[in-house]
């Protein structure tokens, strides 16, 4: 995704970021019931995804938008974010922006 595409505010890209980066202080909050227990659907792994590919290190395809719309994790670490972020927001306007484009 280059400059000329990005809709997303510079706030929004930084928050996803940081959540890529993050070591998920949130998990506590990740359910263990009702919800497959995967990795790669931990909050800071979709937000690594997101970062990837706004970044052009990982091309985006319809899969990728899929994975990007499954927040059941993120809605329930929202609440635990010691940072206040709202991360199922800007992941939700990152995946309407890719899919757009």
């Amino acid at each position: 995704m280059n400059e000329e595409n990005r809709q997303m505010n510079k706030t929004s890209t930084d928050e996803i970021r940081f959540c890529a980066f993050c070591p998920n202080l949130c998990r506590t909050n990740y359910p263990t019931s009702g919800m497959p227990q995967r990795e790669y659907m931990t909050p800071s792994a979709l937000a690594y995804l997101g970062y990837a590919v706004m970044n052009g290190l990982i091309q985006y395809d319809e899969d990728i938008g899929d994975v990007l719309t499954k927040l059941e994790a993120f809605e329930e670490c929202k609440k635990a974010c010691l940072y206040g972020y709202d991360i199922p927001s800007h992941m939700r306007e990152l995946a309407a922006d890719l899919k757009a484009s």
